[in-house]
């Protein structure tokens, strides 16, 4: 998969969530999100896993490909605000993905059994042990139970995560 050419510049401006952890940061804007990464390999991959997912109905869509997001520097302080793990450089790399529901407390609870079903259709899929879908690493799209973390951690890779 290549990445695409495109640089864009990013601001405070009309973005209404920020979700992190230590791998990416996710940007939800009114109709798109946008999951954003230290490195360009990382993107990449995480990019061409969510794709798959997709295609099997595992994962919301991937619009486009990989992006360089140039980052103000209003927008580097408050992700710096909103989540101490994830430290955002002034450029990044990241894609536009689908939108997802994200789940309440109850209602992971009450739908363990279909996240360990879409854990074990992953590892079907990607051929590895698939681990940390939990809460925040997953969501529901059209009353359907999705992936949505694609990273290093939940593929059991020994990341680099500080590049």
């Amino acid at each position: 998969m290549e990445t695409a050419i495109a640089t864009i510049k990013l601001t405070l401006r009309k973005i209404q969530v920020f979700k992190g952890g230590s791998e990416a940061v996710f940007l939800g804007y009114e109709d798109y999100g946008l999951k954003l990464f230290r490195a360009r390999d990382l993107a990449v991959r995480a990019c061409a896993r969510q794709e798959e997912a997709a295609w099997h109905g595992l994962a919301p869509e991937v619009y486009g490909g990989v992006n360089v997001y140039h980052l103000s520097q209003n927008l580097i302080h408050q992700m710096q605000m909103e989540n101490c793990l994830f430290k955002p450089r002034p450029e990044m790399f990241g894609y536009e993905t689908e939108l997802v529901k994200m789940m309440e407390y109850g209602e992971y609870c009450y739908r363990e059994f279909e996240i360990e079903e879409l854990t074990m259709r992953l590892e079907d899929l990607f051929g590895q042990e698939i681990h940390d879908l939990r809460m925040p690493n997953v969501g529901v799209l059209n009353s359907k139970v999705v992936a949505i973390d694609f990273g290093e951690y939940t593929f059991h890779e020994c990341p680099n995560l500080y590049k």
